[in-house]
């Protein structure tokens, strides 16, 4: 994990610090701010900064001096549960980015349920390389001769079942993609493409700078929401494709700041 020195003090970096305060007010239900401020090494300010912002996001109730746990749902969804949802958008989606990909290519593919569907539908292509951090497409790619499957290090999230941290993202530093499928747990105008793990979050923009056209799938129920962490702005991506079930009003403002929106 990254830290640097500010002050004589350890800290860790914001998107993780906060991080790190969701896994200790789960675990722990109740959390004291002189708990945070002495194990992340900042100061007592920082820290009720971080609660206001948990807060906001529904994720913890302050109270006087600290804050008791409130649960984010989509914080905790697990991966079977997303692949619950949304399964027959989710194969229309990955059915149209079956047919975007070319003999002899170097693509990404993202951890996600949508991202599983895109690696079910893609054909055993001669000469294409596959590199993801999922265990789920991986196992999809098992069984096609052709493809060759690159599997990034990194540490394991259970409920995602992605690799994450230092080791998956040299992984995707190191390679040159023609396009890398990218996952996402919200999409506004404001926020741009978010992720409710900051670690992930991380993976995912190594994934963006490796490759040279970037494609997010989302089912529709992505659009409009915003998460912890973001890992790309409009502009950084090359197109969008979501369902027909996608509300059209967000699809024209999405438009109309220049994102190329497909429908699946």
């Amino acid at each position: 994990m990254d830290i640097y020195a500010h002050g004589g003090l350890m800290s860790l970096l914001a998107e993780e610090r906060l991080e790190r305060i969701i896994v200790e007010a789960k675990s722990h239900r109740i959390i004291k701010i002189t708990d945070l401020r002495d194990m992340l090494g900042v100061t007592a300010r920082t820290i009720r900064r971080d609660l206001e912002e948990l807060e906001r996001r529904g994720i913890l109730k302050r109270t006087h001096g600290g804050a008791v746990w409130v649960g984010d749902p989509a914080h905790d969804l697990t991966f079977a549960v997303r692949a619950s949802t949304c399964r027959e958008e989710k194969a229309r989606i990955g059915a149209a980015i079956s047919n975007m990909v070319k003999p002899g290519e170097a693509i990404i593919i993202d951890a996600g349920s949508t991202m599983v569907e895109v690696a079910r539908n893609i054909p055993d292509l001669p000469g294409l390389t596959v590199t993801t951090n999922s265990l789920s497409v991986a196992a999809e790619l098992v069984g096609k001769r052709n493809v060759t499957t690159i599997m990034s290090g990194g540490v394991l999230r259970e409920t995602t079942l992605s690799l994450v941290g230092h080791k998956a993202e040299e992984t995707f530093r190191e390679i040159n993609a023609d396009r890398a499928f990218i996952g996402t747990s919200g999409i506004t105008i404001e926020h741009g493409f978010t992720n409710s793990n900051p670690f992930e979050a991380e993976v995912k923009r190594a994934m963006i700078r490796a490759a040279r056209e970037v494609i997010v799938a989302a089912d529709h129920t992505k659009l409009g929401k915003v998460n912890l962490a973001s890992f790309a702005a409009l502009d950084d991506v090359d197109l969008l494709i979501t369902g027909v079930e996608a509300d059209e009003a967000i699809i024209r403002q999405l438009e109309a700041r220049g994102l190329r929106v497909m429908l699946a």
